[in-house]
């Protein structure tokens, strides 16, 4: 797929061609960048990224496997969420929305990203087909994702604090598979209602010869509690 931008300095700049997939770009003439990938862009590359580390686990990683298993799945839900906070932050600016009085982590927080969403028209929990079960489970993966940046202590089981009270949620591909899934969905979901908002709220100039699959609704039912 080929998409052509104009740039800030005006120019046509086409990115990609016939056989050619572009993963990331950047443009820049004189020193300052006059075209950069859209929020969406960004996101699916993101997905990209993380289904090729998944490519690397064995679907019955043995014992010798453990580390580094567990090393990967940390590693996915760490760029799935710093790709969910990329993509909010961008797709709030390209929409209009001014991103300089938020604190730098705002958009870190699930909480203040669907205030600031609801702030332009949308919310989370009223997209539709979007199941209520997909949005815990995305709460809980910045949850983890914070815990495996921040916390001295090994997050090999990810709900450590819960046990034995609860059953342990361990860093494991299946869960892995579940949290691409959970947000590939969301994303794509929150981008199409993105879309329907105003046309007074502009975007950056694009056209794409052809729209980029969309994912499903995540059919597993594998509780994350």
């Amino acid at each position: 797929m080929d998409a052509f931008r104009v740039g800030k300095d005006g120019a046509l700049y086409q990115i990609g061609d016939e056989g050619v997939i572009v993963g990331s770009y950047s443009v820049r003439v004189d020193g300052q960048e006059v075209l950069s990938p859209l929020a969406k862009e960004i996101w699916d590359f993101t997905i990209v990224k993380t289904r090729h580390l998944l490519g690397h686990l064995s679907k019955d990683c043995g014992r010798e496997d453990f580390m580094f298993e567990t090393i990967l799945v940390q590693q996915i839900l760490v760029m799935l969420v710093t790709g969910f906070e990329i993509y909010s932050k961008e797709r709030f600016v390209e929409l209009g929305g001014d991103s300089e009085p938020l604190s730098r982590n705002h958009f870190q927080s699930y909480d203040r990203t669907k205030e600031t969403y609801k702030g332009i028209g949308i919310k989370f929990g009223e997209i539709p087909g979007l199941k209520s079960d997909v949005l815990e489970r995305l709460q809980k993966y910045i949850l983890w994702r914070h815990k495996i940046i921040h916390s001295s202590q090994e997050m090999v089981i990810l709900n450590a604090e819960q046990v034995p009270a609860k059953d342990p949620i361990f860093a494991k591909r299946e869960l892995a598979e579940i949290a691409v899934s959970d947000f590939s969905y969301f994303i794509n979901a929150l981008h199409i209602e993105t879309e329907k908002l105003p046309a007074a709220i502009t975007t950056p100039n694009v056209s794409h010869d052809a729209a980029p699959p969309s994912d499903h609704s995540p059919e597993s039912t594998s509780s994350l509690s």
